[in-house]
């Protein structure tokens, strides 16, 4: 019989798990809840050692939930008469708007047994990668098609 972690003989990685594996893998972490209900975690991140920095908030409501990816900050740049490609637009979190950006399907990529730390996290740090080329060329390098919903 399984455990309430467990369905289909599938083990889901629990909220405490996620954050756990965030914390020991990614040291640059901003603010974190003591929740073991939910993950909001503010990260400072790079794509590269020549990129900007950015402030991140990954969210996760229930361990069955997708995770969600938000920017705090910088403001993100866009291009003449263009907006932000594989994005889903901006959502008040605590009063404040924040673009949630799309750095995976959903439905697609993501499973509630996989570790945040490691497929979103790294699959955001490649969305700014692929951002910040297209600031510069107009083309979207990533194999992401757009997504807005």
């Amino acid at each position: 019989m399984g455990n309430k972690f467990q369905k289909n003989n599938r083990i889901y990685a629990t909220i405490p798990i996620q954050k756990w594996h965030l914390l020991i893998k990614y040291k640059r972490l901003l603010i974190k809840d003591n929740s073991n209900r939910r993950l909001d975690m503010d990260f400072l991140i790079k794509s590269s050692n020549t990129s900007n920095e950015y402030i991140i908030k990954i969210k996760q409501e229930t361990m069955l939930k997708t995770p969600k990816v938000f920017v705090l900050s910088p403001e993100l740049e866009t291009r003449p008469n263009e907006t932000i490609p594989h994005t889903y637009g901006i959502y008040k979190i605590k009063g404040k708007e924040y673009l949630q950006i799309c750095p995976f399907y959903p439905k697609e990529d993501w499973d509630s047994k996989m570790i945040i730390a490691d497929t979103v996290f790294l699959w955001t740090i490649e969305w700014f990668y692929f951002y910040e080329i297209w600031l510069i060329s107009g083309q979207w390098c990533g194999r992401r098609k757009t997504s807005r919903k």
